[in-house]
């Protein structure tokens, strides 16, 4: 869950949430392919995706946005891109272990 404390947001630790550790490992299967808010709602049973990811980027991890572009109906399609995912995802289990 998302709170906002002091003007930053409150995330939930990679260590201990299920929801983004399906996102972390999703992203990081996708490697420079990425994936869609849409990609991301199907596959990882995640609704806020902005703030999920949010909650990533608060656990130091980097996931990259971008506006992919806009359906003829004005509809924004955003791609999401974890970076340095492979050492990342080591270094977390290697904590989780540890």
């Amino acid at each position: 869950m998302v709170e906002m404390r002091n003007g930053r947001i409150h995330a939930a630790s990679v260590l201990k949430s299920k929801r983004l550790q399906r996102l972390l490992e999703f992203l990081r299967r996708r490697g420079s392919e990425g994936a869609t808010t849409k990609d991301i709602v199907g596959n990882c049973s995640i609704m806020a995706v902005s703030a999920t990811v949010a909650e990533l980027r608060e656990n130091g991890l980097d996931v990259q946005c971008i506006l992919e572009r806009c359906t003829p109906e004005g509809a924004r399609v955003y791609r999401y891109f974890l970076r340095d995912g492979v050492a990342v995802q080591g270094a977390l289990f290697s904590e989780e272990k540890g």
